[in-house]
């Protein structure tokens, strides 16, 4: 687990659970407000606006007013340029009679409504004015803290200084966070919409570059981490996020209407959904009480504040069944629970422990010079992809399978001319039974039927098969560990992981999982390169 901010874990501690509401999602967000009432600390409606002509605008419900009122919960409302315009808020920021104005307004309004004070939200600023805007939280603060009210900033997250990109220039740029940090309460870091994602909206690996990159300027308690309940929708094809902040609801219609493929992502920590429309193919990323109780335990594990989630009113339901307890955590991890932890592997039953595991890895470098950790990297990636997904042959002649967890009929489970042969010909010399030997279920493209746990085809399998058993003397088989490391590394040495660079590795990764340099569903890949440089990262770790 990621530790930064050195400082105790502080075991009784409950996270701050502020959840955002918007005008877009009101009435769902308010029925979701309602059944929900006890898991909410701060409601945080986005409801108002600084317009083109500097005055400050908006209202909150007197149904969102009195069910919070009713049920104990502070309101916050956020306040942002509206339609998140760059010239407002710069003329805002040069105009020190309208920041006057303004703050004026806020004291008033707060002291009207009972709010407990403001969260700015204020976004797309140029770069050139990370000064004037740190000056304008300093000033508001200032004059809302001697009014007894507070004000948090929402901050668009980078995780380095690169002033070349767009991002920077004119969403991260601006915020000084050690600065805003020092005056503000806190700030609701805004982990979610990665600018560079390939797939989630916010994978776990990017929410702990972030943190990083915060560890330092920023002290522990003043973090509120963002958390996403929206999902993202690709065209797997194009490679294009489509900008479709979905819900739940149509989450639920797209399953209910299409037949769609499911997993979960344990490098990401995101589960997803693919699916064909017409000619085309989608991938989801979406939130679930899994991805959301990883991010949770790295809030609690390093003393965050608490999370700030965006938007009621669209989020899975099973998201409320979140554990707060710190029970679970793990406050160090020494090198012999590392050694000794399990290492899933894909068809293994008596899982093996990374030890073990590691040691045939480090076999299968001295022969293909393929290094270990890119070697288990792509194993975790086939079981995270296929574990749950694994068919039963029913046809010896079409090649038609049985899912095994729900006996749902799939006809492209085996290619009949392609795989079916090797296939019987590979269970015949084993001794297996290859109408009860488990293969890959096919996606909802293509064929399945890959074997072991390096997740061969029988058709590739019959290219290695030979080469393995020149090896180790005896028949190859792609369920035994040994041999499917073997032909992993020597299929990974061919297409030139043997390089041991990563342009080389991430080539043969992509020929590995889709049998070209020019594929386009470079998710796997990713995937496997993620799980590689925390593999390596362990490894190093026991040196």
């Amino acid at each position: 687990e990621l530790r930064l901010w050195k400082s105790p874990l502080n075991i009784n501690k409950q996270p701050e659970k502020i959840f955002y509401m918007s005008n877009k999602y009101q009435t769902d967000g308010t029925k979701s407000l309602m059944e929900h009432a006890s898991s909410i600390d701060i409601l945080a409606p986005q409801m108002y606006i600084v317009d083109k002509n500097l005055n400050a605008t908006g209202t909150i419900s007197l149904e969102i007013q009195t069910i919070a009122r009713t049920n104990n919960i502070k309101v916050m409302p956020l306040i942002y340029n509206q339609n998140f315009d760059q010239k407002i808020i710069h003329n805002l920021l040069v105009s020190s009679s309208s920041q006057d104005r303004i703050i004026d307004y806020l004291v008033q309004e707060a002291k009207s409504y009972n709010y407990i004070g403001w969260q700015f939200d204020f976004e797309n600023i140029s770069y050139t004015d990370k000064d004037l805007y740190s000056a304008f939280v300093e000033k508001t603060a200032g004059i809302l803290h001697k009014h007894g009210l507070i004000l948090s900033v929402a901050v668009v997250p980078r995780v380095n200084d690169d002033i070349n990109t767009d991002d920077y220039k004119n969403w991260s740029g601006v915020y000084d966070y050690a600065r805003l940090a020092t005056s503000s309460d806190f700030l609701s870091v805004m982990t979610y919409g990665d600018p560079y994602s390939v797939g989630p909206v916010a994978s776990l690996p990017y929410v702990k570059n972030v943190l990083k990159y915060l560890d330092g300027k920023v002290s522990s308690d003043k973090i509120s981490l963002g958390i996403p309940l929206y999902y993202w929708k690709w065209n797997i094809k194009t490679k294009k996020n489509l900008n479709v902040i979905g819900s739940y609801n149509s989450l639920q219609t797209i399953r209910n209407t299409n037949s769609v493929v499911e997993g979960f992502n344990n490098t990401y920590q995101v589960p997803y959904l693919m699916y064909n429309k017409g000619k085309n193919s989608y991938i989801i990323w979406y939130e679930n009480k899994i991805s959301i109780q990883s991010k949770l335990n790295i809030i609690q594990s390093n003393n965050l504040r608490g999370f700030s989630s965006w938007v009621l009113g669209i989020e899975s339901s099973d998201i409320w069944q979140v554990k707060y307890s710190t029970s679970s955590i793990k406050t160090s991890t020494t090198s012999n629970n590392m050694i000794e932890k399990k290492f899933k592997l894909l068809t293994v039953t008596n899982d093996l422990s990374f030890k073990q595991v590691f040691e045939i890895a480090k076999y299968v470098e001295k022969i293909t010079n393929v290094r270990p950790a890119f070697l288990l990297g792509i194993l975790q990636e086939e079981f995270s992809l296929e574990h749950s997904d694994m068919c039963y042959l029913t046809s010896l002649t079409t090649g038609e399978g049985v899912r095994i967890i729900d006996n749902k009929i799939m006809k492209n489970t085996l290619h009949p001319t392609r795989d079916l042969p090797a296939f019987i010909k590979i269970t015949q010399v084993l001794g297996k039974d290859p109408l009860k030997t488990a293969i890959t279920c096919p996606m909802s493209f293509g064929w399945g039927g890959a074997m072991g746990p390096a997740d061969f085809i029988p058709s590739t399998w019959s290219l290695y098969k030979n080469k393995v058993q020149k090896i180790t003397g005896k028949p190859a088989d792609p369920w035994d560990i040994q041999d499917a490391l073997l032909a992993e590394g020597l299929f990974l040495s061919d297409t030139g992981a043997n390089l041991q660079t990563e342009k080389s590795e991430w080539d043969s990764a992509l020929i590995y999982f889709s049998g070209s340099k020019k594929t386009i569903h470079t998710f796997y890949a990713q995937g496997a390169k993620d799980k590689t440089r925390e593999i390596q990262e362990e490894i190093d770790s026991l040196r």
